[in-house]
């Protein structure tokens, strides 16, 4: 679902803190035509069950909590792998 890849992508952000990779790495598979880097409403409604590239991209952008001064989401399970 969008919801759980929503999730893995900050799961991967909050470990990694490499938001650039993150962004380099959808714009290859978008670049290749892999993907449909920015569907309709519709066409995501009926057919995605993961966000799209664009908004994934936009996300990996902006999500950096540890330069705002805030908590990471899956910061027990950080913890952990240490």
């Amino acid at each position: 679902s969008c919801y759980m890849e929503r999730q893995a992508d900050t799961f991967a952000i909050e470990i990694t803190k490499d938001n650039e990779a993150a962004v380099s790495a959808f714009h290859k598979l978008s670049k290749h035509g892999i993907v449909i880097p920015d569907p309709d409403l519709i066409y995501k409604i009926w057919k995605y069950d993961h966000p799209p590239i664009k908004e994934r991209i936009e996300f990996f952008r902006g999500y950096k909590p540890w330069q705002e001064g805030n908590s990471f989401k899956f910061q027990e399970y950080i913890d952990r792998k240490k």
